[in-house]
């Protein structure tokens, strides 16, 4: 798993799997965005399956629903 913002990490099938047994990141929510959902799951956390097939690119996602970076604190 790879962090990439404050309270953001991006990871695999079998990261989303492994939260069942330990979440030292304290995850809250896990979206998944794959043929299969998460089997393995957590009381404690917030699971969102999207499927979506291997072969569709992820530049056609990013046109329908683009990511915003999140909004600056002004000083």
């Amino acid at each position: 798993m790879t962090k990439i913002w404050e309270r953001l990490f991006i990871g695999g099938i079998a990261d989303a799997e492994q939260l069942a047994e330990g979440n030292p990141h304290c995850i809250m929510t896990v979206i998944s965005l794959s043929e299969i959902p998460v089997e393995s799951k957590r009381r404690d956390i917030n699971y969102l399956h999207l499927p979506i097939a291997d072969d569709e690119p992820v530049s056609t996602l990013r046109q329908q629903r683009p990511l915003a970076p999140p909004p600056s604190v002004a000083d």
